[in-house]
């Protein structure tokens, strides 16, 4: 059986660029516990390990930052970019971070501010444009049955970038708020059945933001006080998606004062950039 070999970032916490005993421990587990295993990772990144072997008919292993030919998929990771990956709904962090490399193949692109650093950079050619997309909003593509959930009524939920949780758990306990925070570091899965349960979030994870949007429940983009993120990545998804750049809730009252309607992808676009998908895939039901 072919191998895809995917960069995931988060699966990695402490360094950018895991050792090579690191890495064959990591694919052991996931080949041995599937993706069973209870981490603590970011469930962005743990998303995009989901969704690739969700899709794809070869098996999926996690790789290094500097191999070649590897697969960028979820994440602001384009800083990672060697020569022949294959780029499928990335993201720049930041400007002027990309590397010049000659890559295989752009088929997706976060947003259009990914592609103008792209471009920046010479790693891309400019006689075809990528789609417009970040891959975790065809989740419910795979998952129908968390596109219908039972929302329990008034619910608001909290998604937390993984730096600013304790900060909103410190705010809650403060103003004695019964508010529940989805763990940004739970099981991918899970996060999006919260999400979906929800009949509002607000987030300052950019993969709560775009869950939310998946399972068109309105969120409130959120932006503590010390969170270094930079703006760059909101506003490259949102472009991305067609709409102006988010206005963000600067701390947590504002926020759950907003109440904003939800936003909601066309079912055509989504079966769109589900085709996009670079490798040969399983089938999909309905699709």
């Amino acid at each position: 059986m072919s191998e895809i070999s995917l960069f995931a970032f988060g699966f990695y916490p402490n360094s950018r660029n895991a050792s090579a005993s690191r890495v064959r421990r990591l694919n052991w587990r996931l080949k041995r516990f599937k993706q069973k295993i209870f981490h603590r990772h970011n469930f962005g990144d743990f998303l995009s390990y989901h969704l690739v072997a969700a899709l794809s008919q070869s098996r999926v292993r996690i790789a290094q930052q500097e191999e070649r030919g590897k697969l960028l998929a979820i994440g602001s990771i384009l800083w990672s970019l060697q020569d022949q990956d294959v780029i499928w709904g990335s993201g720049a962090h930041r400007e002027n971070q990309v590397p010049s490399r000659s890559i295989a193949s752009c088929h997706a692109v976060r947003g259009p501010l990914t592609l103008r650093e792209l471009k920046r950079a010479g790693s891309v050619s400019t006689d075809r444009e990528p789609l417009f997309f970040d891959p975790a909003i065809l989740l419910p593509l795979l998952h129908p049955n968390l596109k219908s959930p039972l929302k329990i009524k008034g619910q608001t939920s909290i998604v937390p970038h993984y730096t600013d949780t304790q900060k909103v758990k410190d705010w809650l306990k403060e103003t004695d708020q019964a508010i529940p925070i989805i763990d940004p570091m739970d099981h991918p899965l899970k996060v999006a059945k919260k999400i979906a349960q929800s009949e509002r979030v607000v987030s300052s994870s950019l993969h709560g933001i775009i869950l939310a949007d998946a399972f068109n429940v309105p969120v409130v983009p959120l932006r503590l006080a010390g969170n270094r993120e930079p703006e760059f990545k909101y506003v490259d998804y949102y472009e991305g998606s067609g709409r102006s750049a988010p206005r963000f809730s600067m701390d947590l009252r504002e926020a759950l004062d907003r109440d904003p309607p939800a936003f909601q992808y066309a079912e055509r676009d989504l079966v769109r950039f589900l085709r996009s998908f670079p490798y040969p895939m399983k089938a999909i039901p309905g699709i």
